[in-house]
Order: C-alpha cells, then sequence, then structure tokens
C-alpha cells in the first residue's frame, strides 16, 4: 500500500509547533514524515512507529509522548490513527486525504545502443597542395 498524506492543522513535535503540514505514513518502512508546505521540507517524526501508544481525544491524535496532531474534525483524526494502528478504515474518499505521490518509473537505459557520433574524416592533403601553402606563403 502507498504512502498516504494527511492534512493537519497544527503538529507539535517535541512541543515545536507546526501549522498547515502534511503528515505522510509509510507502512513498509513504518515511519511517519511531516511535509511543511511553504518550505517543501521533510522531516521524519518516527522511523519506528511499532509499539508506540497512538491516542485519539477529540480533534488530536498522541504518538507515543513526542507527537501531537491536530485534525480539522475528530473523523479525520480517528482515520488518522486507524492508518496508523493498521486497521482498514470504512471509505478512501476523504476530503483531506490523498496518496502521496510516488518516484517516476526509470527512463530506459541507453546502454545497448550505440550513440557515437560518426568520426568526421577530413580529406588528406595531397603533396602539391602543401607545395602550394609554402609558396603562397613564401610570397607574403
Amino acid at each position: 500500500m502507498p504512502s498516504m498524506l494527511f492534512y493537519a492543522d497544527e503538529v507539535k513535535y517535541c512541543e515545536a509547533p507546526f501549522t498547515k503540514v502534511k503528515l505522510g505514513f509509510n507502512k513498509n518502512a513504518g515511519a511517519l514524515n511531516m511535509i511543511h508546505s511553504p518550505l517543501d521540507a521533510a522531516l521524519e517524526l518516527v522511523s519506528d512507529i511499532a509499539g508506540l501508544q497512538i491516542t485519539v481525544d477529540g480533534q488530536t491524535c498522541a504518538i507515543g509522548g513526542k507527537v501531537k496532531a491536530t485534525f480539522a474534525d475528530e473523523a479525520l483524526a480517528m482515520k488518522f490513527a486507524e492508518h496508523l494502528r493498521g486497521t482498514p478504515m470504512e471509505s478512501t474518499e476523504e476530503a483531506q486525504l490523498e496518496a502521496a505521490p510516488s518516484t517516476p518509473k526509470r527512463r530506459p537505459s541507453k546502454m545497448g545502443m550505440d550513440i557515437t557520433p560518426p568520426r568526421c574524416v577530413r580529406p588528406r592533403r595531397t603533396v602539391l597542395e602543401e607545395d602550394e601553402c609554402k609558396i603562397a606563403k613564401a610570397d607574403m
């Protein structure tokens, strides 16, 4: 399953507040990341979410003791917590939930192709042309 992005009104990471951010959770890696929109900067909040306590109190979801995320409504906070715990969500169409962008596919390799430019072949000078050049230089 690809990473999912959740829009949060505020995230507190070790008491440092961040507003209007996206939270991305990658189930395969067990990592929770925060993307701060104005800076387009990503910060890994939790590297291994397994074993951490996830609690929901109204619009706020707390992950362990370091991360507290406040969402627009309680339903979104519950869906975020369910996604972190690994329990299925009821519906996949939410206004504030979207699939995270993935890495583009690799372009085909050009290793098998011969992309060397053709060799430029100049005509050789004959002995007569070389003598004419020497005579022209001597006349100057």
